[in-house]
């Protein structure tokens, strides 16, 4: 069996996972882009924190928003989550972010503008 590295095992996981629990027939260029979002504070919110490294973040991805963890060190996803997943607070989180006016307005401005950059988007 060949020697795999961490990163290339959590990629593996999320695509994986994406695929079980939403259906996302996700490229590994797809999770660059996710974990692209993820470092932008308008398209992902922190919900908690797993480790100093490892976060749960509420992340926008092609129109649809999606609870995944990610790896600050590895700058890659490492799983996706269910709704159900969450924490109550967490979900509050999550939604207030999604929903908050200025957030919408980014969003909103980003596909009007044409903007098809995957990283974003």
């Amino acid at each position: 069996m060949a020697n795999k590295s961490k990163a290339h095992a959590q990629a593996r996981h999320a695509l994986r996972r994406g695929l079980d629990r939403f259906h996302l027939d996700l490229t590994e260029n797809d999770l660059l882009a996710i974990a692209g979002n993820c470092r932008n504070c308008w398209l992902s919110v922190v919900l908690n924190h797993q480790s100093l490294r490892v976060a749960l973040k509420y992340t926008y991805f092609e129109g649809n928003w999606y609870p995944v963890v990610y790896d600050r060190n590895r700058k890659s996803i490492v799983t996706f989550l269910e709704t159900d997943m969450l924490s109550v607070k967490e979900r509050e989180i999550a939604e207030k972010h999604a929903t908050s006016e200025e957030v919408v307005k980014f969003i909103e401005k980003m596909h009007s503008n044409g903007y098809r950059n995957r990283r974003l988007i």
